[in-house]
């Protein structure tokens, strides 16, 4: 099973066993920015100052206990960012670790033997993404679950998703605990929930998505701005759902992309401005979203922002229609 990240269909399973929300109050949905964890270059250092103390002195013991937990911080630092979708920004952390901490692996595995939470979560990513050990998402899930049993919140969740599809019920729980408790990726995971489930529980959905959207999560903002722009699930607010497609655009979400666009073309928002639109749609399709794709095509073909251009018209419509886009093979069809 994916441990990263839930899948559709298991989002779809957990419908069945989620009892209805009976949240009513309005959120507050204003976008910020995530949190940030210590910096990998700051980890860097304290390992340049624990080695020089090893150097001098190879039996302090003390010193080698700290650079376990320098490992077991990297971890928590790479786990929280790709918690609020900062997935790229964990890399220099798996890079610390990799050139850095290797003989740590022994004494990070002692810890969580021994009942460490942040170890246990530590040697959950490590296994999830193969670092300083094989990838192996069996043993990634026996961790996290331990790290989840010992009160960890991050660890929650990814146990949560680790959860065979006959543990639903279980695995609803644990993502709103984790939710609850502040877990940014348990926000989004759980709106989404409420979004999909049969009736609709609007303020269960507007409520998470915003709650992820104050956490920084930027698929979250977009999610809650369409809520907001169509109000569907939220009062209708067009300069707040603005604001969250916009949050949400300027951190590569594809989809709010798109739909900023729309707006910026429509002049929905205002004057019309086909130009910046035309660059939202580029990015949006550049980003692999066969929406997104499919309209910037379009405005290629009809020179709308852009410069008309039909070879790239039909380029950006065939991978549209690559990924299942009946319109843009209806237009390919009819423009053969």
């Amino acid at each position: 099973m994916n441990v990263l990240r839930p899948t559709t269909a298991l989002i779809g399973a957990w419908l069945a066993v989620m009892a209805p929300s009976t949240l009513a109050q309005e959120a507050n949905c204003q976008p910020q920015e995530a949190a940030m964890p210590i910096a990998a270059s700051e980890l860097a250092r304290q390992v340049v100052t624990l080695r020089e103390r090893l150097s001098a002195d190879p039996d302090n013991e003390l010193a080698r206990n700290t650079l376990a937990s320098v490992t077991v911080s990297a971890a928590r630092a790479a786990e929280l960012l790709e918690t609020t979708g900062h997935f790229s920004e964990a890399t220099p952390y798996h890079d610390l670790m990799r050139d850095q901490l290797v003989d740590t692996r022994w004494r990070t595995g002692f810890l969580a033997k021994n009942g460490d939470a942040g170890a246990q979560l530590a040697m959950a990513m490590m296994h999830r993404q193969g670092v300083l050990m094989e990838q192996d998402d069996k043993l990634a899930c026996d961790f996290y679950a331990q790290s989840a049993n010992n009160g960890n919140v991050l660890a929650k969740f990814r146990h949560a998703v680790c959860l065979s599809d006959d543990q639903q019920q279980s695995a609803v729980e644990l993502i709103k605990q984790s939710a609850e408790q502040g877990n940014v990726a348990a926000q989004l995971t759980y709106g989404m929930i409420c979004e999909q489930q049969a009736g609709e529980d609007e303020d269960c959905t507007r409520h998470w998505l915003c709650a992820a959207t104050r956490g920084g999560r930027a698929r979250a903002a977009g999610m809650a701005g369409w809520l907001y722009l169509t109000g569907r699930g939220a009062p209708q607010n067009t300069d707040l759902a603005v604001d969250l497609l916009t949050f949400a655009a300027e951190r590569d979400e594809p989809p709010a992309q798109n739909q900023l666009a729309k707006l910026l073309e429509t002049g929905s928002i205002g004057t019309a401005d086909p130009v910046t639109a035309a660059r939202w749609y580029q990015r949006s399709a550049e980003n692999g979203f066969a929406p997104g794709q499919f309209e910037y095509g379009r405005i290629l073909a009809e020179g709308i922002g852009v410069t008309a251009n039909q070879t790239m018209a039909r380029y950006w419509m065939q991978k549209a229609a690559e990924q299942g886009l009946d319109d843009a093979s209806a237009w390919l069809e009819q423009n053969p």
